[in-house]
C-alpha cells in the first residue's frame, strides 16, 4: 500500500526512519538561507509538508526511498541530493498558474495567502463583490495569474516583494498592483503612488 503524505509526516516526527528526518532538516534550513525564510518552527513545518508530499508522489515504499538514496550516492551524498531535488521542485520551479494557487489553498507560503487575503477585501469593497468564498476564490485566480505571468520563479517573485519592503507594506503594495491590474487596469496607467 502507498504512503501517504500525513503517514510520511508520522515517521519524520517518530523518528522511525531517521534519513526522512535529517532530510526534512535540510529542507528546512534550505528554506532559511532562501527568500521563503519565515520562522525556525514556520520553515520546519514548511519542509515537513514538501518532504512528505515529495515522497508519497514519487516512491510507494520506505524501501523505495532507501534504493533511491543508495543510487544518489553513498551515505550523506544521496540524502543531500535528495534534499536538494525535493527544495528545488518546491521552491524554485517556475510557478504555473495551478502550483501558485496549490500554494495558496494550502497555505504554503504565508505571503502569497496574505496578498490573496487583501486582494478578496478588495473585492469585497468593490463593484465586484460576490461573497467571502467567490471573493477569495477570484482573489486567488489572480493571484496565481499574475505570478505565473510575470515571474521566472518562485525566488524572483519573493526578491520582487522585498524591493516592495519587507514588512506587511510589500505584501499590501503588491495586493494593490494585482487588485488593479485585474479589477482597475486603468488605474495601471496612472502614476503608482504607493511606491
Amino acid at each position: 500500500m502507498k504512503l501517504t503524505a500525513q503517514e510520511i509526516k508520522r515517521i519524520i516526527r517518530d523518528l522511525t526512519d531517521i534519513s526522512l528526518k535529517i532530510i526534512t532538516d535540510l529542507v528546512a534550513y534550505q528554506i532559511r538561507k532562501g527568500p521563503y525564510n519565515i520562522s525556525p518552527g514556520r520553515n520546519y513545518v514548511a519542509a515537513e509538508e514538501s518532504v512528505a508530499q515529495s515522497i508519497s508522489e514519487n516512491y510507494n515504499s520506505l524501501e523505495e526511498l532507501r534504493l533511491s538514496l543508495v543510487e544518489e550516492g553513498d551515505g550523506m551524498k544521496g540524502i543531500e541530493s535528495i534534499a536538494h531535488k525535493i527544495y528545488d521542485h518546491y521552491y524554485k520551479t517556475s510557478p504555473d498558474f495551478s502550483s501558485v494557487k496549490e500554494q495558496i489553498s494550502a497555505t504554503k507560503d504565508i505571503s502569497l495567502k496574505a496578498i490573496t487575503d487583501m486582494v478578496a477585501y478588495k473585492i469585497s469593497q468593490d463593484i465586484y463583490d460576490k461573497g467571502p468564498e467567490i471573493n477569495y476564490l477570484t482573489a486567488e485566480t489572480f493571484v496565481a495569474q499574475y505570478i505565473a505571468k510575470n515571474f521566472d520563479n518562485i525566488d524572483a517573485f519573493k526578491s520582487n516583494l522585498k524591493e516592495y519592503g519587507d514588512s506587511i507594506k510589500g505584501i499590501e503594495r503588491i495586493a494593490n498592483l494585482i487588485y488593479r491590474k485585474f479589477c482597475n487596469p486603468e488605474i495601471l496607467s496612472e502614476k503608482d503612488d504607493d511606491k
